[in-house]
Order: C-alpha cells, then sequence, then structure tokens
C-alpha cells in the first residue's frame, strides 16, 4: 500500500497573519486551547460528563491490555512543538545512514530489554486493573527517554509542546535553555486524534502512565512513521509558524523547572545514557534488531549485506549482554517495589462502560 507520504499534495495548512507572526502566548490565545486543572464540569457532545483535571485514564485497548492516558479526559487535540520549521518532521531513525540505524535500533533493543527486566515493569505486568492486565510500551519508554525509534512524539497538552518549541537541549551542557529572540520562527503542529484514529496507518499511540515516570510527566501519545513518511504533510495536520521572544521562552522554561518537571532523573535515565554508548550486542539481540530495521527499510538484508552493516556499524558481537541493571542506582526491594506501584496507580480514574471493565 503507498503511504500517504506518497500521495499526498501537502495538505497541510500554515497559519499566518497580516501583521507578522505571532508570538507563542498570542497563537496560544488564538488557539484556544481549554484550560486545565479548573474543576469546570464538561458535557461532551455525546452526553458524556467529564472535567478539565489532567490525571491517568484508564481505557480497554484492542488488546485487551488496560492503558492508562494521561492528560484531561476525552481530550480532543494532540500537539508538537519544534524550535524551529525544519523542512520534514520525521522520527529519528530516518535522519541516520542505514549502518547509524542498525547501532541505534541495537541500542534501542539492549535498552527495552533491560527495562523488561526491572521488577515494576514485571509487578505492573501482573497486577489485574479492571480485571485486565496493565500495558506496558517498552518502545513508548524508549522513546521517551532518548533512544532511537520509528516514533514521532506527541502530546495532548498545549504547554508541553510549548517547551519543546521554545527550549532547546545543549548536548554540551547536557541540559535545556530557553531559545532567545530570533528571526527564525518556531513551529506547533496540532492534529485531531478522531482523524488520526480514523486514518489507516497512523493511529494514534498512547504511551501515557508507564512504570517510569517520563512518559506521563509529558502527557505522552506518539505516531509511528514508516520510513519515508513525513508528519508535516500528514492529511491531519495542522502547522502554526511564531515568532521567538526570549521573555515567553524563559517563561515556559521555569514553569517547567529548566525541563526537570519534563525529564525525571531516574534509573531508567541512567540506564538510557549507558545504553547510548555501547557497541556490544549479542547474536540474538542483533536478528531482534535486523527485523525491525527490515520491517523499517520495506526489504529483506541479505546475510552477507548484514555482516558488512555491522562491520561498519562499529558492532561487536558479544556471548552475553552487555547493558544491565548491575551498578546502577537501583532499589529491587519488594516493599518499594510496591509503594511505587501504589503511588503510579492511585490516582487513576476510569468509566465502567464495558463487560471487560465490570
Amino acid at each position: 500500500m503507498t503511504s500517504w507520504s506518497q500521495t499526498s499534495p501537502s495538505p497541510y495548512r500554515t497559519i499566518r497573519y497580516w501583521h507578522g507572526l505571532p508570538s507563542l502566548e498570542t497563537l496560544r490565545q488564538r488557539l484556544a486551547p481549554a484550560p486545565l486543572n479548573t474543576g469546570r464540569t464538561i458535557i461532551t457532545p455525546h452526553g458524556l460528563v467529564t472535567d478539565d483535571i489532567e490525571a491517568p485514564y484508564a481505557f480497554l485497548d484492542e488488546q485487551g491490555h488496560i492503558r492508562l492516558a494521561v492528560g484531561q479526559e476525552f481530550s480532543y487535540w494532540l500537539y508538537r512543538g519544534q524550535i524551529r520549521d525544519w523542512p520534514t518532521c520525521t522520527p529519528s531513525l530516518s535522519r541516520l545512514s542505514t549502518q547509524q540505524q542498525l547501532l541505534e535500533l541495537a541500542r534501542t533493543v539492549a535498552f527495552e530489554e533491560v527495562i523488561e527486566s526491572h521488577p515494576l515493569v514485571a509487578k505492573f505486568r501482573e497486577i489485574q486493573f479492571l480485571n485486565a492486565s496493565l500495558f506496558v510500551d517498552p518502545s513508548g519508554i524508549a522513546q521517551h527517554y532518548g533512544l532511537c525509534t520509528d516514533m514521532l512524539d506527541l502530546t495532548c497538552n498545549f504547554m508541553v509542546a510549548s517547551f519543546f518549541a521554545t527550549c532547546e537541549f545543549n548536548s554540551q551542557q547536557g541540559r535545556y535553555r530557553p531559545i532567545k529572540t530570533t528571526a527564525e520562527p518556531g513551529v506547533i503542529f496540532r492534529t485531531s486524534r478522531l482523524h488520526l484514529m480514523s486514518h489507516e496507518g497512523s493511529k494514534p499511540e498512547t504511551i501515557g502512565l508507564q512504570p517510569f515516570p517520563r512518559p506521563a510527566a509529558q502527557r505522552a501519545f506518539a505516531i509511528r512513521l514508516k520510513q519515508h513518511d513525513d508528519f508535516r504533510i500528514h492529511p491531519h495536520t495542522e502547522r502554526f509558524l511564531f515568532r521567538q521572544v526570549n521573555s515567553v521562552s524563559q517563561h515556559i522554561y521555569d514553569t517547567f523547572e529548566g525541563g526537570e518537571a519534563l525529564f525525571s532523573l531516574d534509573e531508567a535515565a541512567q540506564l538510557a545514557e549507558e545504553a547510548k554508548k555501547i557497541r556490544e550486542f549479542t547474536r540474538t539481540q542483533l536478528d531482534r534488531v535486523w527485523l525491525r530495521l527490515e520491517k523499517w527499510l520495506g526489504r529483506t538484508v541479505h546475510k552477507q549485506d548484514r555482516t558488512a552493516t555491522e562491520i561498519k556499524a562499529g558492532i561487536i558481537e558479544a556471548e552475553s549482554p552487555f547493558l544491565s541493571w548491575t551498578g546502577k542506582d537501583t532499589n529491587f526491594s519488594e516493599e518499594i517495589i510496591n509503594a511505587k506501584l501504589d503511588a503510579l496507580l492511585k490516582t487513576v480514574r476510569f468509566r465502567l462502560t464495558s463487560d471487560h471493565l465490570s
């Protein structure tokens, strides 16, 4: 099947204004995202009574697992913020050479395997919440801890998107910094969850509440893209340019505590930083990586070419997994695991709307 990126004649809309680009604050007022956490009662078009409180909300997915979306219940819009309006909007995986893709996917697979072995993840899966098991998304966790995937981040929270649209990561300092006033505009993308769900091949994925905190803090959703897909020209994407103003950037930077409110420094973050540097992988891990890469490339890679690509990528085959929890700042005691899980689940809200949830 031909993907939309190959068939769509750039149907996105860019909103411009007669008197130049607005500041982000002016853009926010014009887009008018609904206020959050006021406690006001909302009646949806389908007659359901809800409110504007951000919280984890449980729902049953098509596989019979409970997913925990974080944000306002029935949030309509998904957003993405970028500090610049780059020519394309694609996952990190698409910006690399084939050998770099192989290496980065190997690091992601190694990270996911260790994440899966964490006792909190095992306990998360064991719990029967509303008579169903909780969904754990290792790829979604990897994405939000900086590993390379085929996912593109989205969020249901306009202010979270605004942080990524006005604050730039400084690799030398290892932290985010607010953008200064500049002639180069930032961009906010907006898309309808409803429209994405109806579009074959690009349904939004709820990452939401996971055993590790970053996805929930970022009100995380994602969309999986194929090799040549570009979210910038997705038929349901709206694109809004705005003028970068340092005072606005600084305010958003301070609101999110310089990014610390979105990027927790936990054991998963420590593991991710180590994963980004490794080059040693088992053959079993590499076989899993090749399955992912071939799916991404849309073609089979022969054994001889695999070997050559691994050599070019500087990959070393190991007898046992190199990455582990050994030496990490972790505490796997039953008491602490149970306390963490209780803290994760105690704020979950839900509706009894299905026999599966009764």
